[in-house]
This record gives structure tokens, C-alpha cells and sequence, in this order.
């Protein structure tokens, strides 16, 4: 590898953006995520998770003179195994961050409940059941509700006031509590196999690593790590007993979490996280950034594809990238 290498960050990657029950989830189509793949192919060289742990621990440069290229997918999503089939025949490695609580409370992770039940019965009714939630939790919803008038207000605005109140204005437990009910009385309830078509299941986990791939915590129930105050009972919940159960569960070493949501407002610094446990060797974020020797292997940068994004807009984004942080890099 000339400098280092880029990382790419998945999530929902399927046959059609479309699906007849969910309709509407964004996410990458399996035809266009194969094209991203053969035209960065040609550019960068795609690298194993055990070369960029190589490089990004120890330093050590290895293969052909071109930058490299990681592929990594987070939050344990249904669309992965298909993925990770499609990756395994063409010979790629790839790097899967589980939210282990898919595994351990046979529960979907916090986000992916708020992606679905939106889907399915758009803002209003979400929050219809979310208010629901706060009455049943018996919180006042005067400081804490969403309001949304359709046809007035902006639909992504609105998502978007959603997203921040479950991710930063509502502690731990409450945000927890809140997004179950709203999955019991929702999607659980019309769906009773919803966590399958949300979560991957340890068969598949299983399935993936025979096939050559590596797999990574993502916390448990994939909460901001950087916004959220975490005591020693949250540390271990959310930050050691994943990678302990993970390790524990598949017989694999576990070297790598990737934070969830990965902002800056999200992650720690990678002297705050040696600070509270020697536990990882590589933290990554989704900060747009080149990995190169000097970057904290505790600090490392990758590029979320959108749903609109082309090959070549991809392919462009990741060169200007290099351009800008794999300067003088060797």
C-alpha cells in the first residue's frame, strides 16, 4: 500500500431500495454496490481486515504500490449475509461491527428500530407510538415531544429531530425503554419474525467468518459513545462486554470496534479510549479521512456511500481524500 489506505462504512445494501413491507429504507442496491467495487478495484487495492490491522498497528506496508481499500459494514444488518456471500466469491475480506444485543436480548439495535417503524408507518405514525411510549414510561412529553404537520412541516427535518432526540437528548436507559415499546406495539406486533428481517443471527454471523470475514463490536444496543456518560456499568455494558461476548460466542479474537453513528460528537479520542480500556487495538470513526502511519490506529477514518452515490462520485470522493491526507504519508 503507497500511503495507507480508505475505508468504506455500508449499512443497508439490498436487491432494491424498495421492499414491499419497509418501504423506503435508504440504502445502497446490491447491483450498484457490486459496480462501487469493480471500479475502485481499479484504483486502490483492496485489503484484508488482517492487512489493515497490519498496517494500522504496526505500521508494516505490504502488497502492490497503490493506496488500499477496507470495506466494512456496520450494524449487524439482515442485507450483510447476502453481502458477505456475494464479497466471499469474488475473494474480498470484509469487516462486520455487530451490536451484540441482536444476540444477547434477541433485540434489534436502538436506530434500526426508529429506520423501520418510520418506514413502515411514516412520521405520524411513529410518533403516534412514541407517544405512546412516553405516556407508558410515564415521562412528560412537553420537553421531549415532535411535532409534524404533513404537508407543512419538511418530512426530513422532522426525521432529523427524531434521530438527535433518541441519539443525544435522551439518557441511556430512557432512549432504550422508549424505542422497545415502540417495537413491541409496532413492527413486533405486525411482524413477529422482525428481528430476522432486521438482525443478522448467529448462524449467519457463523457462516460469515467460515467465509473468510472478520467481525468487530459495535457496542450493545449501539449508543453515541462520545455524548453519552458512561460510568463503569455503562463501560462494560456497552464497550467491553461486547467484544468479550463476541470473542466468547465465535472463538475469534475481537481487535476493532467501530463507533456507532461515528461523529465527531460521537467518538472519543484515541487517548480517551486507552484512558478506559486497553481492550481494542483499532476504533473507527466516519470521519473522511485517509489512514495513514500517523493516524491513532484508535482514530481511524471512513466514508459512508449514500444511496445517491455513483461508482465514479465514490471513486472521486476517496481520491480527494488521498489527495488531501496521503501526502508525504510513507
Amino acid at each position: 500500500m503507497q500511503a495507507g489506505y480508505v475505508a468504506l462504512c455500508y449499512h443497508y445494501v439490498r436487491s432494491s431500495t424498495e421492499d414491499p413491507e419497509f418501504p423506503g429504507l435508504l440504502g445502497t442496491t446490491l447491483d450498484a454496490f457490486d459496480e462501487q467495487l469493480r471500479k475502485l478495484a481499479d484504483v486502490f487495492e483492496v485489503v484484508s481486515p488482517g492487512r489493515a490491522t497490519t498496517y494500522s498497528v504496526e505500521g508494516k506496508l505490504s502488497g502492490p504500490d497503490r493506496v488500499g481499500l477496507l470495506i466494512t459494514f456496520d450494524d449487524g444488518l439482515q442485507d450483510h449475509y447476502r453481502v458477505a456471500e456475494r464479497l466471499a466469491e469474488r475473494g474480498i475480506k470484509a469487516w462486520f461491527f455487530i451490536p451484540t444485543c441482536i444476540l444477547t436480548e434477541n433485540l434489534p439495535a436502538n436506530p434500526i428500530i426508529v429506520h423501520y417503524c418510520l418506514s413502515k408507518y411514516r412520521i405520524d405514525g411513529f410518533l403516534g407510538f412514541y407517544r405512546e411510549a412516553l405516556e407508558a414510561a410515564g415521562l412528560d412529553d412537553s420537553g421531549l415531544g415532535v411535532s409534524f404537520t404533513r404537508g407543512v412541516d419538511d418530512p426530513w427535518a422532522t426525521i432529523g429531530r427524531i434521530k438527535e432526540l433518541f441519539r443525544y437528548r435522551l439518557d441511556r436507559p430512557t432512549a432504550r425503554s422508549v424505542l422497545l415499546h415502540i417495537y413491541e406495539h409496532s413492527i413486533l406486533r405486525d411482524h413477529p419474525d422482525a428481528l430476522g428481517r432486521m438482525h443478522l443471527t448467529r448462524e449467519q454471523i457463523e457462516g460469515m467468518i467460515g467465509m473468510g470475514h472478520a467481525i468487530g463490536s459495535h457496542s450493545c444496543t449501539h449508543i453515541s459513545v462520545g455524548a453519552t456518560a458512561l460510568g463503569p456499568e455503562e463501560v462494560e455494558e456497552e464497550i467491553l462486554g461486547p467484544r468479550r461476548f463476541l470473542e466468547q460466542t465465535f472463538d475469534q479474537p475481537i481487535r476493532a470496534m467501530s463507533y456507532p453513528f461515528g461523529g465527531p460528537r460521537d467518538c472519543l479520542s484515541g487517548e480517551s479510549l486507552r484512558r478506559m480500556t486497553d481492550a481494542y487495538d483499532l476504533a473507527f470513526t466516519v470521519e473522511e479521512r485517509m489512514n495513514t502511519r500517523s493516524r491513532s490506529p484508535l482514530e481511524l477514518g471512513r466514508v459512508m456511500p449514500y444511496s445517491t452515490d455513483t461508482s465514479a462520485g465514490l471513486g472521486d470522493k476517496l481520491l480527494k481524500i488521498v489527495a488531501q491526507d496521503g501526502q508525504g504519508a510513507r
